[in-house]
């Protein structure tokens, strides 16, 4: 997991954040990483296959379409 120091946060966000967190019941770290989360989840949708997307957008006239196997799921041999 990474980790990353923040500098230079204007004071009035960071009393926010800290408002936020403390209405949330979270700390301020836990705010700022759930923020994180929302933000990325939002731009780029999550999961590989929208990361796929993104990645191929634009490179065919076709959408890309990525269909999720209907079998059940089957036990992997490793012998």
């Amino acid at each position: 997991m990474g980790s990353m120091t923040v500098r230079n946060i204007p004071e009035d966000d960071h009393n926010n954040l800290k408002l936020a967190a403390k209405l949330n019941g979270r700390s301020v770290e836990e705010e700022v990483r759930r923020m994180i989360a929302r933000e990325m989840k939002q731009r780029f949708g999550g999961g590989l296959g929208a990361t796929m997307r993104a990645c191929w957008a634009g490179m065919t006239d076709e959408p890309l379409v990525i269909e999720r196997s209907q079998d059940d799921p089957r036990p992997v041999d490793f012998t």
